[in-house]
């Protein structure tokens, strides 16, 4: 005997703060946007018909007719990003104009690309520009790119004393979208890690 069961009728549901509404014994995702609100739902002989409060169709679930099971679609918990991938990579490009900063990155963190764009703006908050601009490029030219080592090197050019530092030939004023050229002292990324170890120790 089929245990469908003829809804002619909307049923309302709450949607939980984990995006699920309970349907016959059952749990079913809704997309994140509808979290504490509530939906409206239909059943027929195979499925599970979800709708917005205007009737306006969100989702159709199949129905499972087990009970006590979770039924998840994976999409509803993506959240679309407030910020763009493009909009991160001009604020990077705003430190270092550069395309080359993206394509170590890229190779390097395919998977934690937009992370390791977003450390690498707000370092902004802590550092000059003309630092950043330098402790990227010295990143890159000893194939050790990221958030994590540009952190690193621009403490180390921040804190060391001034004839370490590479000298600054343009004021800040005059570098708004031009890349500083300078000597950088060929220097792996390990010797800043111990620099910085060796401070901490210090103090």
């Amino acid at each position: 005997m089929s245990s469908y069961e003829p809804r002619a009728c909307y049923q309302k549901r709450k949607v939980t703060k984990d995006g699920l509404i309970k349907v016959l014994g059952n749990d079913y995702s809704v997309p994140y946007s509808y979290q504490g609100k509530e939906v409206k739902i239909r059943l027929d002989e195979e499925k599970i018909h979800i709708y917005s409060l205007n009737e306006e169709h969100i989702y159709s679930h199949f129905r499972c007719m087990e009970r006590g099971q979770r039924i998840i679609e994976p999409s509803h918990y993506q959240r679309p990003y407030s910020i763009s991938t493009e909009q991160l990579e001009q604020q990077v490009l705003d430190i270092y104009p550069f395309n080359e900063v993206f394509l170590s990155l890229k190779a390097r963190f395919k998977r934690h690309y937009r992370e390791q764009l977003k450390g690498i703006i707000g370092l902004k908050k802590r550092y000059p520009r003309e630092i950043l601009q330098n402790a990227i490029k010295r990143a890159i030219m000893f194939k050790c790119l990221s958030y994590g080592q540009v952190e690193k090197i621009a403490h180390i050019l921040q804190s060391s004393s001034p004839e370490i530092l590479p000298e600054i030939m343009q004021k800040q004023a005059e570098i708004t979208n031009i890349p500083i050229h300078y000597e950088i002292e060929k220097r792996p990324c390990s010797y800043y890690g111990q620099l910085l170890i060796n401070q901490r120790q210090e103090s």
